[in-house]
């Protein structure tokens, strides 16, 4: 009778569990798809106010989007620290770790890598998310990258262009691209083309190089 009742006591217990485990997961996945919203609308309203620019539009909105920044950044990191990588949520809940982890620090970048990289081996996230972080924080940390992802705005003849940060292993790139499901280098530079920017990669040039061409970066994804 006792073993009976034990196991009566633990299915119950199992059973609330879950539901406790439903109910969260509502919640995380409904604040994850909110800070996505917020997280693409405050770029997007960046995007077009740097166009103006009006530097002290420019400078506001700035501080705006830094403030929205910490406070997606203040509980996405909690989340993962006390529950890990999520189970069951949305894409876009996925997608809304990612962009925080993205848009931080390299310090934080570093941190939470391992539950970047854990998402897309699980199929939560892209090989291409992880790729393209994978390099933004090899270039923010003066490497040189692996897929080709990452480049930096610079001045050439007095317009703006893109330097694509070297590269670890140029002849090589375009095969390891293809393993994170990302297209061609020429395909990637042929993108800038048509949205009317001028994409350079120039294989010879060095960290030190492009660090002196460039100006500035405007992380809009």
């Amino acid at each position: 009778m006792r073993t009976r009742a034990l196991l009566f006591i633990g299915l119950c217990l199992v059973c609330s569990t879950n539901g406790i485990a439903q109910t969260d997961f509502s919640d995380i996945d409904a604040r994850l798809r909110e800070i996505y919203r917020q997280d693409q609308e405050v770029r997007q309203q960046w995007a077009a106010i740097v166009q103006t620019s009006d530097v002290d539009s420019i400078m506001s909105y700035q501080s705006r989007m830094s403030r929205t920044d910490s406070i997606n950044q203040a509980y996405v990191f909690q989340l993962l620290d006390t529950h890990g990588w999520p189970q069951q949520v949305s894409d876009s809940a996925y997608n809304a770790i990612f962009l925080v982890v993205d848009h931080a620090s390299i310090e934080a970048q570093k941190r939470y890598w391992p539950y970047i990289k854990e998402g897309s081996q699980k199929g939560d996230l892209s090989k291409a998310d992880a790729a393209t972080l994978q390099d933004r924080m090899l270039m923010r940390e003066g490497k040189k990258q692996i897929y080709g992802t990452q480049t930096q705005t610079g001045q050439k003849d007095g317009k703006r262009i893109c330097y694509v940060w070297p590269i670890e292993q140029p002849a090589k790139v375009d095969s390891l691209r293809r393993s994170v499901a990302l297209p061609p280098m020429q395909e990637y530079l042929n993108l800038f083309a048509t949205a009317g920017i001028e994409a350079i990669w120039d294989k010879e040039l060095t960290i030190e190089q492009i660090r002196q061409l460039s100006t500035r970066i405007i992380i809009q994804k």
